[in-house]
């Protein structure tokens, strides 16, 4: 067991050393934001961002390239979970799923458990963001009838925490796990979120420590894939 604590702390030191690493554990802002006109010509094609979410989406984008065509709307609406993302049911609607265009509802509510998104720091925001990004990546994949079977599986609970846990290490395939773990800690620990969201949040997806874990095997596992200018 001590030994495997000080694998987890060797990861968490070794990672920080940024482009070297396959993983980042921490994203400059700062940096980020002196390469904003960068970030949108490389990644806002086809993207409907509100500005205050602007450059944490495009950061999260430039991990997963495959999206850089992809119509994504980002837009406010009142839901009961932080984001979500889905496709827009008339492109659904077309034979061709390259049509496909693809909604990722931010929540604006913040009193009542919710939790004020404006108050995330950088890197959990990035974490959230790229968990749906992954799920758009994995819509992707599936025709529409399997997008739509997909939706009625959420109805079992275990089927839900399945698939949730399994876009989560997608995420961290994609090279935001550190990111996705500041989320994770950040809604557990930090967040005014309610005692039942937290609750939720734990079943159905990966807890800290479990991510952890999978940084540690993909580490260990999986060559450098980021792009070299990511710091």
């Amino acid at each position: 067991m001590r030994c495997y604590i000080g694998i987890i702390l060797f990861l968490n030191g070794a990672l920080s050393y940024g482009q070297e690493m396959s993983m980042l554990r921490q994203l400059d802002s700062l940096y980020y934001s002196s390469k904003l006109d960068s970030l949108e010509r490389l990644y806002g094609t086809n993207k409907e961002i509100p500005h205050e979410y602007r450059l944490a989406v495009l950061v999260s984008l430039s991990f997963y390239p495959e999206l850089i065509q992809t119509p994504i709307t980002f837009k406010y609406r009142n839901i009961s979970t932080s984001m979500n993302s889905r496709p827009q049911l008339l492109s659904m609607m077309s034979l061709d799923p390259q049509k496909r265009k693809y909604v990722v509802r931010i929540n604006k509510l913040h009193q009542n458990g919710f939790i004020n998104l404006q108050k995330v720091p950088f890197n959990a925001l990035v974490g959230l963001i790229g968990h749906e990004l992954s799920h758009i990546v994995d819509y992707e994949s599936k025709a529409d009838i399997e997008i739509v079977l997909r939706a009625l599986s959420y109805l079992n609970i275990r089927t839900k925490t399945l698939f949730e846990k399994s876009i989560d290490k997608k995420t961290i395939q994609h090279g935001l796990g550190w990111c996705l773990f500041d989320w994770s800690t950040y809604v557990l620990n930090q967040s005014g979120a309610s005692i039942d969201y937290k609750a939720f949040k734990k079943r159905v997806y990966l807890e800290p420590i479990e991510i952890q874990e999978k940084i540690l095997y993909y580490f260990l596992t999986a060559s450098n894939t980021l792009p070299q200018d990511h710091h």
